[in-house]
């Protein structure tokens, strides 16, 4: 990875007018990690001053994305991994880690919240008129996007677990069901309980 040497506020104005798509995810993937490594640290948490400015970062480079480049938009809604985290920190406590990677998925969705129900809430692109699956690169990445809605919107609890589990009951393909599923993984509940015995009768003879 480079070392770009670039500040916050620099990293959110590439990421703001830059139009080579890498250059703008890479700026916003540059903010989170930088904030999530710092509050990696023992007794620390995000850091309000450097949240401030990554959530409006994302929020509008995800809304302008999302009509015209759903793939992309997808891409940034996903932020950095654990184990991405993992390898930039001495002595790392996963367990500190991931509740800070936690909090700014929560942090994130709760910013795009208007924008991510709206997505999740939409039609399967294999079942938009009929036409049974699309294995256009149109129809994948409109599927990514709403997947990746979904499990942003899984960050904030059980407020929306109801509409979760109608996009695992209305999935027309084993990706669908798989990303409704993981997202409500996340929640915990009977709801996952349920539908992971669904998931296994509707998918383990088909493959």
């Amino acid at each position: 990875r480079i070392a770009d040497g670039l500040s916050d506020a620099e990293r959110a104005r590439l990421a703001g007018f830059d139009d080579d798509p890498f250059a703008q995810w890479d700026a916003l993937q540059g903010m989170a990690r930088a904030l999530l490594v710092e509050a990696a640290s023992p007794g620390r948490t995000l850091d309000a001053a450097r949240l401030a400015q990554l959530l409006p970062a994302i929020d509008a480079s995800a809304r302008a994305a999302s009509s015209s480049n759903p793939a992309f938009a997808a891409l940034l809604l996903h932020l950095p991994t654990l184990g991405d985290l993992i390898q930039d920190v001495r002595d790392a406590d996963p367990d500190h880690i991931q509740a800070q990677r936690v909090a700014l998925r929560q942090a994130v969705a709760s910013r795009l919240e208007d924008m991510l129900v709206p997505l999740a809430e939409r039609s399967s692109p294999d079942r938009s008129g009929g036409r049974g699956f699309d294995p256009s690169a149109a129809a994948a990445g409109r599927r990514s996007l709403r997947t990746a809605a979904m499990s942003l919107l899984s960050a904030l609890g059980g407020r929306h677990e109801a509409l979760l589990a109608r996009a695992f009951e209305t999935a027309p393909t084993m990706t669908e069901s798989l990303g409704a599923l993981t997202a409500l993984s996340a929640i915990e509940s009977e709801a996952f309980d349920r539908a992971l015995r669904e998931y296994v009768r509707r998918w383990a003879f088909r493959h």
